[in-house]
């Protein structure tokens, strides 16, 4: 299938998952300051995790601007928590596989010097697994010193919920 797809990426996360196709309207607003008269951030990603510190469901937005990673608990009346750590913060990612979860932590200091314990530690699902690692990657060229390239948020989280869901339906047609 080309453009003219059955189904296309936010139809499809709609469909078949229970979580929003994109970054929540609000929380854009907090995180590029727009309507303040700071200079605007520009969001370079954003993904979800899926899971709390005792394995329960619950949202978690982590989003990296051009400024700093906020990491955005979701509140039971639709609120947002909001933590800010500057970009220049930021100086190791872990990413870990586990059985139950998936486990992503970023560091402010380095882990090895005294057992520094993390800025954040997200638990996330196997559904979440590709843009969380592609939100690691992102953290690892900033905590590299690397200049991010552009790329569209939305597009980029679309495509990397819907793609998973994509292929288990391609294997379907061939049972």
């Amino acid at each position: 299938m080309s453009s003219e797809q059955r189904f296309n990426d936010r139809d499809i996360i709609e469909r078949y998952t229970d979580q929003p196709s994109q970054l929540p309207g609000s929380l854009r607003r907090a995180v590029t300051g727009t309507g303040t008269n700071d200079a605007e951030a520009h969001i370079a990603a954003y993904a979800l995790a899926d899971l709390d510190e005792k394995l329960a469901l619950a949202r978690t937005w982590v989003v990296l601007s051009t400024r700093e990673l906020v990491i955005a608990k979701e509140r039971p009346n639709e609120t947002h928590e909001l933590a800010r750590v500057p970009r220049g913060d930021v100086t190791k990612v872990e990413l870990a596989t586990g059985l139950s979860c998936h486990l992503l932590r970023v560091y402010g200091e380095s882990p090895a010097v005294g057992g520094a314990a993390p800025l954040l530690e997200l638990r996330f699902t196997h559904r979440q697994r590709r843009s969380m690692e592609g939100m690691a990657f992102l953290l690892e060229q900033v905590a590299g010193g690397s200049t991010l390239e552009t790329r569209d948020a939305d597009a980029t989280y679309l495509q990397s919920v819907a793609q998973p869901i994509r292929e288990a339906q391609a294997l379907d047609l061939f049972e």
